[in-house]
């Protein structure tokens, strides 16, 4: 038998996780095997689904999927960030602001602009390099963001 938590608990915990996933994207951060260069913004324009995220080298798949639908960011052509994340089969949809500028992302959302690196672009994958605390140890962790373009 499956337990159930109260459906008020877990949109709590999902708004929580979305806030650390928004928080994530407002952390600027750098390497040094950053090259310059610039995105082709085209590449970025379509949905990515959250897959994993790497923690100072270790893999925590994306696990917050439903079976009738994949949460996802979309970044349209207007600079709209859709962030979708479904629940109970219906979408539940915020909006930001996005741009880039060389291989960096801004990211506006309620006021608060803050950016993350793009590490990887290609047609099916989108990777995002962020520094931020994410075990509340006090020190900032190398987090990357992983996204496929596959549902």
């Amino acid at each position: 038998m499956a337990f159930n938590m109260p459906k008020n608990i877990l949109n709590t915990m999902k708004i929580k996780l979305f806030a650390l996933g928004i928080a994530a994207l407002f952390i600027a951060s750098c390497s040094k095997d950053d090259d310059g260069g610039s995105i082709d913004k085209d590449m970025l324009q379509k949905k990515w689904y959250n897959e994993s995220t790497i923690v100072n080298g270790i893999t925590i798949p994306y696990d917050d999927h439903e079976v009738c639908g994949k949460d996802y960011w979309e970044f349209r052509s207007n600079g709209v960030l859709r962030v979708v994340d479904v629940w109970n089969c219906e979408e539940d949809v915020e909006e930001a602001t996005w741009s880039v500028s060389g291989k960096k992302l801004t990211i506006s959302f309620d006021g608060e602009s803050d950016s993350a690196t793009i590490k990887k672009l290609t047609e099916e994958t989108l990777i995002l390099n962020v520094k931020y605390d994410i075990d509340d140890d006090g020190d900032d962790d190398n987090v990357q963001e992983v996204y496929t373009s596959i549902p």
